[in-house]
């Protein structure tokens, strides 16, 4: 869930701080973040969530252009972890003149 939003901030151009423990990660996970990171410091994109208006967690997002399109997958099948039976809730767009 770190790693996807992490990467969900980096894309989106939206500003990135990384607080990391030393010694926790692997060559791998090193890696990741690296690029991560890389992507962020460029901010070439800027993907927005496409399926705000459905969910309180978007999951589909894409830059303007659909160049980029980013899939996210932040519950469980059962939902959160700490809750099996999580209600996911229709957002409204309240709109006043």
């Amino acid at each position: 869930m770190n790693k996807q939003w992490a990467d969900v901030l980096a894309q989106s151009g939206t500003p990135l701080f990384i607080s990391v423990r030393p010694n926790i990660l692997d060559e791998t996970e090193k890696q990741e973040l690296h690029e991560i990171l890389k992507v962020a410091s460029k901010q070439e994109y800027h993907v927005i969530p496409v399926d705000w208006e459905e969910t309180t967690c978007p999951e589909h997002w894409q830059d303007k252009d659909h160049d980029i399109d980013c899939k996210y997958q932040w519950f469980e099948e059962t939902g959160l972890k700490f809750n099996p039976n999580t209600i996911r809730y229709q957002t409204f767009l309240s709109m006043t003149e």
